[in-house]
């Protein structure tokens, strides 16, 4: 059986970086670390440009790395709920895949008319 890694949780707010490590030792997982940096300023993930939105996220996380020595390997990341549109949908279970696809994209176009059935993952 392969061992169980030690992992890091990082959680992004339009505010804050919040993070986590587990490490696992002796068959369960410790939660070792829990800590959290503030943004110089909010980051507006609509407007903001992808530079000023990576260097405030660095600068946080260098702030963390600061106080923390890591020793996990894996990182796992939660963004904000904003980031997502989800719905549930009642469909045919008849369709062919491209009707069904054709289907969803009707549907999306006017649940969300303001954003592009383009960007999203299906």
């Amino acid at each position: 059986m392969f061992p169980l890694e030690n992992r890091i949780g990082l959680y992004i707010y339009q505010s804050k970086l919040q993070f986590v490590e587990l490490q696992f030792t002796e068959n369960e997982y410790v939660l070792t670390h829990i800590d959290e940096a503030y943004f110089d300023e909010e980051i507006n993930f609509v407007s903001d440009k992808e530079t000023k939105i990576l260097n405030l996220l660095q600068a946080a996380f260098n702030e963390i790395l600061a106080r923390h020595e890591i020793h996990s390997s894996s990182l796992f990341i939660s963004l904000p709920t904003e980031f997502f549109s989800v719905m549930k949908l009642p469909f045919d279970n008849t369709l062919l895949r491209q009707d069904l696809l054709l289907q969803f994209q009707w549907d999306f176009s006017h649940l969300y008319p303001h954003l592009s059935v383009d960007d999203t993952s299906l």
